[in-house]
């Protein structure tokens, strides 16, 4: 019973990362390159044969993919329902950047609020 629901868990992975690829566009080839996979490794995640690993959907992000979604079945960011007024702006400013500028904001509003803490 055991492995029934690991390998439930992994199909339904499987099912939210081909309907992230099915979203983006691309195909298995194209969707494994931008993880830095083959289109058999791809083509593996989405039947549930193999599980994903962190770099490869960590590689997935700059690329728009929710990878909280495939992983969650929820979309990302999970608190948005409940942000509202300049946090739920400023999430949204946030969600759109880089990873790179993501950090260096981060950066700025730990130095902002260490005088406060």
């Amino acid at each position: 019973m055991h492995c029934q629901a690991i390998c439930t868990g992994m199909s339904e992975l499987g099912d939210r990362l081909r309907a992230e690829r099915d979203r983006h566009g691309g195909s298995q080839t194209a969707f494994g390159a931008l993880g830095g996979v083959s289109r058999n490794t791809q083509m593996h995640y989405e039947t549930g044969e193999r599980t994903p690993d962190a770099a490869y959907l960590a590689s997935l992000i700059p690329h728009g993919v929710d990878v909280w979604f495939v992983l969650t079945g929820q979309p990302f960011p999970p608190e948005a329902e409940t942000v509202t007024g300049p946090a739920a702006r400023l999430l949204t400013i946030f969600n759109a950047l880089s990873p790179e500028a993501q950090v260096a904001l981060l950066g700025i509003a730990e130095a902002l609020a260490a005088p406060n803490r």
